[in-house]
Parts: structure tokens; sequence; C-alpha cells
């Protein structure tokens, strides 16, 4: 019984070693096919990843561009004889209230004469519809020009914002200069309801200065 015993488990032992033999191409197989699929999901959700991050960047693009547009319809309606600096300034705060109205990104306008008197504004908060001179700011100064400007963020008790100015034109001429507040909220918490699978998107001012998750 004994020998018996012993032929039984070098047989059981042959028969191991046989099926593991005849298993390792498969079990290596699998295991490359594994680590294939694996690779290829990463690259798959690589690309989507970069997909969203293009796509992303236009809609911020877009909101800004879409803020300075609202400025320059507003700004390309007026005459020479309308935008003339005069004591009636019932255009400017009339035009201050629809862009404001227009565009609920905006929390205030403001329009400024050449020498950088706030004429009329429209906010809105009461308190900060004070009329100010801003003549020495580098968004006045830079739609004085006749460039579009947009400023670094800053932030707020409702959170982060940034100044736009535009210049006010007719017939190719700067006559006034329209500046506005944009509120950079809506466009975070569009940002904030993306899910990446890997990662989270983060975004940055020109400067590289932290803004929001």
């Amino acid at each position: 019984m004994k020998f018996f015993s012993q032929k039984g488990r070098l047989r059981d032992t042959f028969v191991f070693l046989f099926v593991l033999i005849a298993a390792c191409p498969v079990l290596v197989l699998g295991g490359v096919a594994l680590y294939v699929l694996s690779a290829t999901h990463r690259a798959d959700v690589s690309l989507l990843e970069v997909e969203v991050l293009l796509e992303k960047s236009k809609v911020v693009e877009t909101f800004i561009d879409d803020a300075l547009g609202s400025m320059h319809i507003e700004a390309e309606a007026l005459n020479e004889t309308t935008v003339t600096t005069g004591k009636d300034i019932s255009w400017q705060k009339t035009f201050a209230t629809a862009l404001l109205n227009d565009n609920p990104s905006f929390r205030e306008v403001s329009f400024v004469d050449m020498q950088g008197n706030e004429v009329a504004k429209d906010a809105h908060v009461s308190a900060a519809k004070s009329l100010f001179n801003i003549s020495k700011t580098p968004h006045f100064q830079s739609a004085l020009a006749g460039n579009d400007y947009i400023g670094d963020v800053f932030y707020t008790l409702t959170g982060p914002a940034v100044l736009v100015a535009a210049p006010v034109l007719s017939n190719g001429k700067v006559f006034q200069v329209v500046v506005a507040e944009l509120d950079l909220s809506p466009l975070v918490a569009s940002l904030q309801e993306t899910q990446l699978e890997d990662g989270q998107l983060l975004l940055f001012d020109r400067r590289g200065t932290f803004i929001a998750t």
C-alpha cells in the first residue's frame, strides 16, 4: 500500500506540473491582455480629459468674449454726436443699465469721459454707484488707447471678479470708455460641475494665480 501511495503522489505531481506548464501560456497571455486593456483604458481616459480641458478653455474664452462683445455692440450703436461729452449723460445711464441687465455677470458698469471721470454708473449694489476719477488706472489707459482690457482676477465677498474695459468708438475715434466689473462665479460654478476620472480641473489667471477648482 505504501508503494502505491507513493506512486499516486508522484503521478499527481506530474499531472500538476503538466497542467501548470500547459496553462502558463494562457496565464501569460491573460496577463498581457489585462495590461493592454488597462493601458488602452488609461489612454482613452487621457484623450477624453484633454478634450474636456480644451472644451472648458473655450468656455472661459467665450465667457470673457461675450462680456466684451456686448460692450462693443452698445458702443457701435452710438454716433459721434451722441458720444460727444456734454451735460446730458442720460444715454450713458441708459446704456449702463442696459448692459447690466443684458449680462447678469456684470456687477457694475460705468462710462468714463476722456479725462478719466466716471460720468454714469449702474450697479447691483447701491453703495457701488459712487463716481470716481480713474484716469491713472491701467484699464482706463488701455481702453483710451483703443484697446480692449481684461484685468487680473481679484476677490470680493461674493467671489472672484475681473475688470473689463472697452473704448467707445465713433468713426474710429475714442470718445469715451466703458468699464465693467465681471463676476466670475458663474464660470467657476460651471467648471466645478465637471468631473474627471483622474484628477480635477484647476483655474488660473494669466499670471498663474489660482482662482478655483
